[in-house]
């Protein structure tokens, strides 16, 4: 007489089940999401910083150097506008390359671009390095914003991009509350380099401790120049994207924190001390006050 074999409910889960429970588990340990929200929000707070800082270290760079404020204007422009293009490739590259992976090489790209301004003989140097140093801090919206939204639960994805966002005004205020001190006390070299560093380092902990889930991901659906197009089909999208054009281009502090302080020192002419008090004064509210007036 045969045994009878045991019923599906009651059956001991297979080799290939315990495995995926195994991977389940062993992904659900990795993924951290406070832990990639906060690397993440230093890293935007260090890029935020790297353009506080920068307006005061083109101040040196004109004396030291002995160009022209429309030399520095084109550095700076050309920067802003390389890191902005760039962004448009970054959801072809993640078919292929973690977001994690991405974030880590931006922050690598950033700070060693930001350290070599230090040693660089001539401004040709520096406006190579410079320009590449904005370069690395494309990836950080983008990319860093895809990577809180899907680590986060629906109803809490708003806040984890709120507090990534919140993370680059905090690196404005506190790194344009200390950049002219810092210039004054280990000149502007010494000042990049260090900041050039913290990047880095913030860098290789992004890359060694945050994790995604790619398990889930859908598989790509058709070639990458259709998805565009589909995006760009949409009215509203249109808009929203005409308006945030406009808008970045003619307000806030990544057009005022560049002109600002060259229009105190270079045609109004005051010193060095008086520019600095002014700036970090200028940086120090620019984030508190609007919240105060509304």
């Amino acid at each position: 007489m045969k045994k009878s074999q045991p019923s599906a409910a009651g059956a001991a889960p297979s080799r290939a089940t315990l495995a995926g429970v195994t991977r389940l588990a062993h992904a659900d340990r990795a993924i951290r999401p406070r832990l990639t929200l906060g690397l993440l929000s230093v890293q935007h707070a260090l890029i935020h910083g790297q353009s506080a800082l920068y307006p005061l270290v083109y101040i040196a760079v004109i004396d030291e150097f002995g160009i022209t404020p429309g030399a520095i204007v084109i550095v700076s422009t050309l920067g802003a506008i390389l890191s902005g293009l760039v962004q448009y490739g970054f959801g072809a590259v993640t078919r292929w390359v973690g977001r994690p992976t991405m974030l880590a090489a931006g922050g690598v790209l950033t700070g060693a671009a930001t350290a070599v301004q230090a040693v660089a003989p001539g401004f040709a140097g520096f406006s190579v390095a410079n320009v590449l140093s904005r370069l690395g801090g494309a990836p950080q919206h983008p990319v860093g914003n895809a990577l809180l939204a899907d680590q986060w639960p629906a109803n809490r994805i708003g806040t984890a991009i709120a507090v990534h966002v919140s993370g680059g005004n905090v690196g404005t205020v506190v790194v344009g509350a200390v950049s002219a001190a810092a210039i004054l006390a280990v000149g502007w070299r010494g000042a990049v380099a260090a900041l050039g560093v913290a990047a880095i380092v913030v860098a290789i902990g992004i890359l060694l401790a945050v994790r995604e889930d790619r398990s889930a991901d859908p598989a790509p659906e058709g070639p990458v120049r259709a998805r565009y197009r589909r995006v760009l089909a949409s009215r509203d999208l249109r808009w929203l994207f005409t308006t945030a054009v406009l808008g970045g281009g003619s307000r806030g502090l990544g057009v005022l924190n560049v002109f600002v302080p060259l229009y105190l020192s270079q045609v109004i002419g005051l010193d060095t001390s008086t520019v600095g008090a002014m700036y970090t004064i200028l940086l120090v509210n620019s984030v508190p006050k609007p919240l105060v007036a509304k």
